[in-house]
């Protein structure tokens, strides 16, 4: 009996050894971006899990009045044009499907900012992928429920260098 329950632990433990393996975080890498309607949007973080995206980015309101936002509307464009969406609950009709739950809209007033954390899934593991974008749909301006694509955000696996200019260059000296 000893022997037969140190297997079963054995291969218990194996198996969960291997599905953790499985989905092995890829981090996504993207810069600031302001966009014309006056939303700024900075990423805090990014990560690719096996079929799901994980989002995290810090959105403020810079227009003239308050927005909504729907984070249903926020998706990743893939390299061969493909989006990803939020994912979806349990009878919802697919992964690549927006969700069919009750929409949480956030709002926020002019001049505020929020953060936003977005799960996103799709039908087939995502490791592979090096770069994608950020669409960043979903914002009510203001009385008008009309949701819009305020812009996109390129993000890239690669870790772009920080670009500091001339603060390596010394300065000229004067005579």
């Amino acid at each position: 009996m000893v022997r037969g329950l140190r297997a079963l632990v054995f291969v218990a433990l194996t198996l969960a050894g291997l599905a953790a393996g499985c989905s092995k975080r890829i981090p996504l890498h993207g810069g600031p971006a302001r966009f014309p309607s006056g939303v700024h949007v900075r990423l805090e973080s990014a990560y690719v899990a096996g079929n799901r995206v994980y989002i995290h980015a810090r959105l403020l309101n810079g227009s003239e009045g308050p927005i909504y936002i729907n984070p249903d509307g926020i998706a990743l464009r893939l390299p061969d044009g493909r989006q990803v969406r939020r994912s979806a609950l349990a009878g919802t009709p697919g992964p690549e499907q927006p969700s069919t739950r009750q929409r949480t809209f956030l709002g926020l007033r002019r001049g505020f900012s929020r953060d936003v954390v977005v799960e996103l899934e799709a039908a087939r593991d995502l490791g592979d992928v090096t770069h994608a974008t950020l669409v960043l749909g979903g914002i009510s301006f203001g009385t008008n429920p009309t949701a819009f694509v305020v812009g996109e955000l390129p993000l890239s696996a690669a870790q772009a260098a920080p670009s500091v200019p001339h603060l390596l260059t010394p300065a000229p000296q004067a005579r």
